[in-house]
């Protein structure tokens, strides 16, 4: 009966860990705004670019588009989330539904990890090659003093370099 004991206990300890790792995951799918949030600084990179009118209308419209499929992957995750906790919490284990939602919830962090690539590839066609190249630099500069440690030109503070996503580097 200690062996039962233990084999639950593991195996809650497991689904906890699951839980922990999926929560840390998708924490940045719902980061509040704050004053000086990303698409501040994002706009005091871009009004640095001597962007056209035409530049202008093609970011903003990527933007927006962004924008709506980064809301409907946000919602998944969320329901996906809720409904992994509630699988999890259930009286009865169904592992296969368990591992269904699992997969799920991967599946939605490649796509957002996709999005965001999308997202550089066609800020890059609409940029020239010098704008691009500024715009580069600016955010290593702004990299360099986050490391340093602390806030930095454009705004905002210090980054965990555990949380890198892997691609400021891109």
């Amino acid at each position: 009966m200690k062996l039962y004991k233990t084999g639950i206990m593991r195996v809650n300890m497991m689904i906890t860990v699951i839980i922990c790792a999926v929560t840390l995951n998708t924490a940045s799918f719902a980061q509040p705004g704050r004053p000086d949030d990303k698409e501040s600084r994002w706009r005091k990179i871009l009004s640095q670019l001597d962007l056209t009118a035409e530049q202008e209308k093609q970011i903003k419209e990527r933007k927006e588009a962004m924008r709506e499929r980064k809301k409907a992957l946000k919602e998944n995750m969320k329901q996906k989330k809720k409904e992994l906790k509630d699988a999890i919490n259930s009286s009865e284990i169904d592992r296969a539904k368990i591992n269904a939602l699992i997969e799920d919830m991967k599946n939605l962090s490649g796509e957002k990890l996709q999005l965001m690539v999308d997202g550089i590839l066609s800020t890059r066609e609409i940029l020239t090659p010098e704008q691009y190249k500024k715009m580069k630099e600016m955010i290593e500069l702004r990299k360099r003093a986050r490391e340093a440690g602390g806030a930095s030109y454009f705004g905002g503070h210090k980054k965990n370099k555990d949380s890198d996503d892997g691609l400021s580097d891109i």
